[in-house]
């Protein structure tokens, strides 16, 4: 699969620490980076492994993941990301209808890592008994992140996996990895802001924005029932003829470009 020449990021801004964690995106071209526990769906990080432990049969038994399993989890951080920033489901889901805002960012730099995720609702399994070395355990946790079950499939979702650096197998010296991911600020080149935001907050994204990101709004089309961009500000002629909007990400990258 091809990787997207644009990449975005949806957020909400509903609430004070909304506003704040947007306004820390901005103000310091950084991206926070959750721990697997922190994210959405609990079935983030799962693995169907059996290890060569001590009660390992009775964790498996009871459905739940080896003791240090859950430990490398709390030490993997993850960047999710999505090809799609025409989606009606996650606009109304991550940006709490429409009240919120999807950054553009291009793919040639900080993000050229990205990998898409891949939908099925089997979950990885390692093969056979396994030595429960901690970068064993990591690399089973890195390549079931990069998995997600068939539901999520509309998110159209891209990642970057954070894990710490073990010399060789039996490294334990597991150093935290950073919590933000810095990118230059360039690489930001456009915000989409939801329509049903508030005026007051529009005018104040606009008034914060360098001038190399361009901004532009969603448009939720009554016949077509299709979420559309134009850019801010754009008021439509009343001529008949069609009203400029945006319509794929090809469309937005040609017009943040030209």
């Amino acid at each position: 699969m091809d990787k997207p020449k644009l990449i975005f990021k949806y957020r909400a801004l509903s609430s004070r620490e909304d506003i704040d964690r947007f306004y820390d995106i901005i103000k310091y071209n950084r991206l926070y980076l959750p721990t697997i526990p922190q994210v959405n769906d609990p079935f983030e990080g799962k693995i169907d492994a059996t290890f060569a432990v001590m009660g390992q049969s009775m964790r498996m038994a009871m459905d739940i993941d080896f003791f240090a399993v859950s430990d490398r989890k709390e030490k993997t951080r993850l960047l999710s990301l999505s090809e799609d920033c025409f989606s009606p489901q996650l606009w109304a889901y991550y940006c709490n209808n429409y009240h919120g805002v999807c950054l553009c960012y291009k793919t040639d730099n900080t993000f050229s890592e990205i990998k898409p995720v891949q939908y099925s609702d089997k979950i990885r399994s390692g093969e056979g008994v396994l030595e429960p070395t901690f970068k064993q355990i990591y690399k089973l946790i890195k390549d079931s992140l990069f998995v997600k079950q068939e539901g999520w499939m509309y998110e159209k979702e891209w990642r970057m996996v954070f894990q710490p650096v073990l010399k060789d197998e039996y490294d334990s010296n597991e150093k935290d990895v950073d919590s933000f991911l810095p990118y230059d600020s360039e690489e930001l080149v456009g915000i989409i802001i939801g329509e049903r935001l508030e005026d007051n907050m529009k005018e104040i994204i606009a008034k914060l924005l360098p001038d190399n990101v361009k901004l532009f709004e969603t448009h939720t089309g009554a016949r077509t029932g299709k979420v559309k961009i134009q850019e801010y500000g754009y008021q439509y002629d009343g001529t008949g003829a069609p009203a400029d909007y945006i319509s794929t990400v090809r469309e937005l990258f040609d017009r943040i470009n030209r």
